[in-house]
């Protein structure tokens, strides 16, 4: 098997290689709010990949490790990827696309619904605002196709 070559998608990937502070606010409903913060640690697995493992907290204390993996297959012409956490048994896996401006990376995942009846689409968007400064939204596919925002995060480069 020849070594692959990094391409324009992988380059995209590592502009995110650092370490990074974050704040979180999560809103499933009107009564059921939450903020996080934390810090991540992106490292580069050569050219083609890009790991990145977080630690936080919630406001009550309680404590999360987050892994996300993201890739770029050639083959399905897509970012790949997974996520795992401390805090669910789930295992998330990623297929995604740029958005046409190419500062939005859109992650389509399927997993449980939060009502507990069955399985939902997810889309997790990662959108950078400038070098320093990205931004990390999670929704769910609601009934009528639209999608509900419930979790946005800001990241800030510390290093």
């Amino acid at each position: 098997m020849q070594p692959a070559t990094p391409r324009d998608e992988h380059s995209w990937l590592m502009r995110m290689v650092g370490d990074w502070a974050y704040d979180f606010s999560t809103s499933m409903d009107e009564g059921d709010k939450a903020h996080m913060t934390g810090t991540e640690r992106v490292r580069a697995i050569g050219r083609l990949w890009v790991v990145a493992e977080s630690d936080g907290e919630t406001e009550d204390g309680q404590r999360a490790t987050n892994i996300l993996t993201l890739g770029f297959d050639p083959d399905l012409g897509r970012f790949v990827g997974s996520f795992i956490s401390s805090s669910m048994t789930k295992l998330w896996t990623y297929e995604g696309d740029l958005a046409p401006q190419g500062d939005v990376l859109n992650l389509f995942a399927e997993g449980p619904s939060f009502t507990g009846e069955g399985n939902t689409s997810y889309r997790d968007i990662v959108e950078w605002v400038d070098a320093d400064t990205r931004l990390f939204h999670s929704e769910g596919r609601m009934p009528d196709g639209s999608w509900n925002r419930f979790m946005t995060g800001r990241y800030r480069r510390i290093g």
